[in-house]
């Protein structure tokens, strides 16, 4: 099956977060946290995704996020 619009729309929305982490000047901001929230909650006010939803990807996407910064200490 192809992806649907809604998956692509999500699909844009972590690869742009994901770019804004790899060239952002301080990849241990805590506010990235907050960027992350608020990209997901504009998939609210747009009628894309319910609220459970954006909690479920806001909360994979910070974990993704700590991953990579974390990973990032290591040699």
């Amino acid at each position: 099956m192809k992806p649907t619009e809604k998956h692509k729309k999500l699909c844009e929305i972590i690869k742009g977060q994901v770019d804004f982490w790899a060239n952002n000047n301080d990849i241990y901001s805590p506010t990235i946290y907050c960027d992350n929230e608020q990209n997901i909650d504009n998939l609210v006010l747009e009628g894309i995704i319910c609220d459970e939803d954006a909690e479920l990807l806001t909360e994979a996407l910070n974990e993704l996020y700590h991953q990579v910064k974390n990973i990032g200490l290591t040699k």
